[in-house]
């Protein structure tokens, strides 16, 4: 009998810095997901060569992009996942230069789609919580990924309670909808074309 697949999370941590707020919820996150036997990874851009798209279009005729670096590799965990978490600190009221960066240089690989899920995962010391969620939310509808919502603490994480339970759970919600997105055949998590008609567009 053949073995069935498990599940894929993964979890991206946009933040520079390692084993950080940011960090520490998203493996919270991660733990809700592997609590119903998804198999999940944390990949952290910190130290990572990422550079930023240098808008050359080449990918529109390939598919693929043209830089040569550390992108590459996280291209393929993207495309092989069924749920993703991107989790950003604020800097700045919004999210940091480097989550930027990923959400730019996946237009190489537009739409993901697949029917995958995701989460966010939103860290602030004061203002900018509500751009974070709001921009990475805007991010997965124009990728045909479907959102289990999101987890926004202000920092310290460690002694919230509250907010690492909200994590796991968003994690177990993940894996929830995935199952029932691979069971559903209507075509109703299909991506549909998302663009500003009237622009550069017909």
């Amino acid at each position: 009998m053949k073995e069935e697949k498990r599940l894929k999370v993964l979890g991206i941590s946009a933040s520079p810095r390692i084993g950080q707020n940011t960090e520490t919820l998203i493996e919270k996150v991660l733990e809700g997901s592997a609590s119903l036997g998804a198999e999940t990874e944390l990949y952290t851009i910190s130290g990572k060569n990422i550079g930023f798209c240098t808008g050359c279009s080449k990918c529109r005729e390939t598919k693929k992009c043209v830089i040569d670096d550390d992108m590459q590799e996280l291209y393929n965990k993207i495309l092989e996942t069924d749920g993703i978490v991107i989790g950003s600190p604020v800097y700045y009221y919004d999210v940091t230069a480097q989550c930027k960066m990923i959400i730019d240089r996946t237009i190489a690989i537009a739409p993901i789609n697949g029917n995958k899920v995701g989460g966010i995962v939103a860290v602030a010391g004061s203002l900018g919580l509500s751009e974070v969620v709001k921009n990475l939310n805007m991010y997965f509808s124009v990728q045909g990924i479907t959102s289990a919502g999101w987890v926004a603490v202000y920092s310290p994480v460690e002694g919230k309670p509250k907010a690492q339970k909200s994590a796991f759970e968003l994690g177990v919600k993940i894996v929830k909808m995935i199952n029932a997105q691979k069971m559903e055949r209507t075509g109703a998590y299909n991506k549909h074309s998302s663009f500003a008609y009237g622009t550069h567009t017909l």
